[in-house]
Parts: C-alpha cells; sequence; structure tokens
C-alpha cells in the first residue's frame, strides 16, 4: 500500500501497489485508490485504511 496527500489538498490518497503489472512497472491494483480527508474523524480513518487494506489484500 502506498499513502500520498493529494496536491494542494487537505486529503491523503491510499492505494494499492501492483508489482504484478503487465508492463513490469509498480502501478495501483485496478487504478483503484481510497481518499480521506484530513477533517476526518479518527473512527473515519480507521474505517479508510481497514476498507483499503482489505481491498489490496
Amino acid at each position: 500500500m502506498h499513502v500520498a496527500r493529494k496536491s494542494d489538498s487537505d486529503t491523503y490518497i491510499i492505494s494499492c501497489l501492483d508489482r504484478y503489472k503487465s508492463n513490469g512497472y509498480l502501478g495501483t491494483k485496478d487504478n483503484q485508490t481510497f481518499e480521506i480527508p484530513l477533517t476526518s474523524s479518527d473512527n473515519e480513518i480507521g474505517k479508510a485504511i481497514a476498507k483499503a487494506f482489505n481491498y489490496c489484500l
């Protein structure tokens, strides 16, 4: 998994890294990302991380 801050935004993006892409490069699994606004409560952040973790496995 990879976490990055969205440029010019108060949002973090979680994506799954897929090293088995056909072109041989790292990429995101199915281009699926999970966005977490920095204003989210701890509970919302935890749910978003759990959802991303379950998807990435």
